[in-house]
């Protein structure tokens, strides 16, 4: 049975499978995102990576990740009701490692700089 018969969805950016008619908005992806990567924790879109947003005709809540999303899968080890996970055999894809790799440049550059004072 192919995701999309089973009401699943394979996120475009991510390779994620998402259910949304599982996600229950609680946005604890979105936190988990926000803080490990943003440096805060915040329970808003624009955030994180991953957002949240409510009711369309087909789920009370749609799951996307944006371009920024570098496929950690915090968000998914975060999220208590599986609404996303990783189908079986995925991998990091490559343009998802480019991303994580500039992440983390920028990442150090800051911690460098806060520590330079």
């Amino acid at each position: 049975m192919s995701p999309e018969a089973a009401g699943e969805t394979l996120d475009p950016h991510t390779g994620f499978l998402v259910r949304e008619s599982q996600c229950t908005g609680c946005r604890m992806c979105v936190l988990a995102c926000s803080a490990i990567k943003e440096d805060r924790f915040s329970f808003s879109n624009g955030h994180s990576f991953v957002e949240i947003d409510e009711a369309t005709e087909a789920a009370a809540f749609t799951v996307r990740f944006t371009e920024a999303c570098d496929g950690c899968t915090y968000c998914l080890q975060f999220c208590g009701y599986d609404a996303i996970a990783k189908p079986e055999g995925w991998t990091l894809a490559p343009h998802l490692q480019e991303i994580r790799g500039a992440q983390q440049v920028r990442r150090r550059a800051a911690a460098q700089a806060r520590r330079d004072g």
